[in-house]
């Protein structure tokens, strides 16, 4: 059978090119963004603490008591970072930007690696030299300004000079800049500045690095200080966030890149039609000489399991190629590299490839499967009358087979989303959206007139013979342009008019009529 099956399909695998594009373009998108967002949140997950900064986070508006400090250093090491706002310009002052003044100790950082250019420590960068203090800036802050190393800075009430550019700062991986660019300077110069004033905002983050159960931590935290109002954050409690947002930002961009795939599936049940119709007088024939219908079922399932799986496995290695591309360029710039080892291998790269192969075989079959079940439910008596028609409906069996494959398609999209939850909510929306349309194309009771039914919409005439059908990519392609496009899934078309009364009127001029008024 598989012999068989796989000579009959190189005889006119060119007929399916259509349905090996559509499949490949839907697997490529599927592949690279699951693949993408795997490395991406194994990567971030797994520096979450360097990306917090410690294990425990207190933020604050003033400095913590004496008291408290005492009590955290007996527990572990601590951090503060004292980071406000302000207004930075070049020496000649032509540009104003914004920027975030931050002023770590001595201890700073507690996880990862603060890298700087030029290489030297930056208690010496932001050191003063001469009469002007030292600072650390960000590399986009240096182009808006029109900057480079050795010139000099106005913060505030002081000069400054650009000794040092940050190029890899750990604690800000996730941050958006929303409150300005970096900017590093020693605490010896933020009297200096004379921007910390009475009144002034500034932020107090004390990061904390422990070897204790964090839960235990904070339990004898909270009993040693009950009345604190700090806003408290872990590294867990990070990590809880950040999955969170990558779930819901990679369940979206894999909806888009399913819906590419569904949308190919009309592709695929197109050139699947004009494959089949191509061989009803094959099917017929072996019918007529006496191949049972089981063996021929298989033959042509057979078949289309081995398109969707070509289709899957080209389409998930393109996928995770341009995956691995996109990684290798971004991974200096976001420090994404995710872990080593076999298991985090498979997880990353062949899991989805899998999923990719998966999606593409069950999208083949979904597609597929009414248009052969039209075709084998074919007489083969119309060999003797010189004209093979496949059958006008799928028998009963085959719908419900359909039905239920479609239904596991998508059970199997929700279950594969990192939030199954947004995957549903889309799905009722495509739902009640599907549902609009559908009767929004049936006619309303009460537009009949006299046997007519008038539609206020704009139709299609075809140019095809009076009786026949539309061509497929013209019913397809007026399902995707015109909303409202009144062909039903069999492919034919709704007549306006009284001329679809009298069957009368030109049927196949190629225009477009004008709608009939309401």
């Amino acid at each position: 059978m598989l012999r068989f099956a796989i000579t009959d399909l190189r005889s006119r695998i060119s007929a399916l090119k259509v349905f090996l594009a559509c499949l490949i373009l839907g697997v490529t998108l599927v592949a690279a963004t699951a693949s993408l967002y795997r490395v991406i949140e194994h990567s971030l997950l797994a520096d979450t603490r360097a990306i917090l900064g410690g294990d425990v986070e207190l933020d604050t508006n003033k400095p913590l008591p004496d008291d408290v400090l005492e009590w955290i250093r007996k527990t572990g090491r601590i951090s503060l970072v004292r980071e406000f706002d302000t207004i930075v310009s070049s020496e000649s002052g032509d540009g104003f930007f914004r920027a975030e003044i931050l002023v770590p100790d001595a201890a700073y950082p507690l996880y990862g690696e603060l890298q700087l250019a030029p290489n030297q420590s930056r208690t010496d960068l932001t050191a003063k030299q001469g009469e002007f203090w030292g600072a650390v800036i960000d590399p986009l802050l240096a182009e808006r300004l029109e900057q480079s190393v050795g010139d000099e800075l106005q913060i505030g009430a002081a000069t400054f000079r650009i000794t040092g550019l940050i190029e890899k700062q750990p604690d800000r991986s996730l941050n958006a800049n929303w409150r300005g660019l970096p900017v590093m300077i020693s605490e010896q110069a933020v009297d200096a500045t004379q921007l910390i004033r009475p009144g002034s905002r500034v932020d107090y983050e004390y990061r904390i690095q422990t070897e204790r159960d964090l839960d235990l931590w904070l339990e004898e935290f909270e009993q040693a200080f009950p009345d604190t109002r700090w806003d408290i954050t872990t590294f867990a409690e990070r990590s809880e966030r950040i999955a969170e947002r990558l779930d819901q930002i990679a369940t979206a961009l894999i909806l888009i890149a399913f819906t590419t795939l569904f949308i190919g599936g009309l592709g695929v049940a197109n050139s699947i039609r004009a494959y089949l119709d191509e061989k009803l007088g094959t099917i017929a024939t072996l019918q007529t000489l006496g191949l049972r219908r089981r063996p021929l079922v298989g033959i042509y399932l057979l078949q289309i399991g081995l398109m969707g799986s070509l289709a899957g496995l080209i389409g998930g290695a393109i996928g995770l190629g341009l995956a691995a591309v996109a990684i290798g360029v971004a991974g200096d710039a976001f420090a994404l590299s995710g872990p080593e080892g076999t298991s985090s291998w498979l997880q990353l790269w062949l899991l989805p490839l899998l999923l990719s192969w998966l999606f593409a075989v069950l999208t083949a079959y979904v597609f597929a499967l009414p248009s052969l079940a039209k075709a084998l439910a074919a007489p083969p008596a119309g060999l003797f009358r010189g004209q093979v028609q496949a059958a006008s409906h799928e028998p009963r069996k085959w719908r419900i087979a359909s039905y239920l494959l479609l239904a596991v398609y998508i059970g199997a999209t929700l279950l594969g989303l990192p939030s199954p939850e947004l995957g549903f909510l889309f799905l009722l929306a495509v739902i009640v959206l599907w549902g609009l349309l559908e009767a929004d194309k049936r006619p309303a009771p009460w537009r009949k007139n006299a046997g007519e039914q008038r539609f206020c919409r704009w139709q299609l005439c075809p140019p095809a013979c009076p009786g026949q059908s539309p061509p497929a990519r013209f019913t397809a392609a007026g399902h995707a342009i015109i909303p409202g496009y009144g062909a039903d899934t069999r492919g034919r078309l709704y007549s306006s008019g009284h001329h679809a009364a009298q069957g009368t009127g030109n049927h196949h001029t190629g225009r477009i009529p004008r709608a009939d008024p309401l």
